[in-house]
Formats: structure tokens, sequence, C-alpha cells
């Protein structure tokens, strides 16, 4: 049986070139719905494996709250853009 602990939230730091993945999910990745919120724009990647956003993948605007649906085994990351030199926070929360 896999629990599921919602209002659980992590803030990731975007800065530099690198991405930087979720670790809010630890065993409870059955079905999430996450909340990501940010306060820069930043692309973002949804995976079944550990792979990490890249400049490539869909855009989340600056001052942007979206709810996505996630099932087992799924990871989220996000990057800033190339040409960004901006330093941001995403907020990602487990709603259900």
């Amino acid at each position: 049986m896999v629990t599921k602990v919602t209002g659980k939230t992590e803030v990731l730091t975007v800065s530099g070139g690198d991405a930087v993945g979720s670790n809010i999910f630890g065993d409870s990745r059955n079905h999430l719905r996450i909340r990501v919120s940010t306060n820069i724009g930043v692309h973002f990647r949804i995976s079944d494996d550990s792979s990490l956003a890249t400049t490539n993948d869909p855009y989340l605007p600056a001052n942007s709250v979206e709810t996505f649906a996630l099932s087992t085994g799924d990871h989220f990351s996000v990057i800033r853009p190339a040409a960004s030199t901006a330093t941001g926070i995403c907020t990602v929360t487990i709603v259900a």
C-alpha cells in the first residue's frame, strides 16, 4: 500500500544552467497531483525516468501556478531558460 502525503511542499532554487529535480515524492508517487508555482520562467519535465529538464521542454511563465498529474515512477524537474540570468523559486506541493 502506498500512502499519499498531501500538503507536503518542496522549494526548488532555480539558478545557473543546471536542472533541478524534485525529491518530494519519496515512495508515494502513485498517481499524484502536484501544484507548481514559480516566480521566474522555467522549462519543466515530467518523466518516467530520472532524466532532467532541458531548455527544449515546455515553458512555464513567471508567476504561474499549474497543476499536473503524475503516475507511479514519474519525476518532475525544472531549468531556467538559457538566456535568463535570474535566480528564482519553484514550489512543488502534493495536492492529491
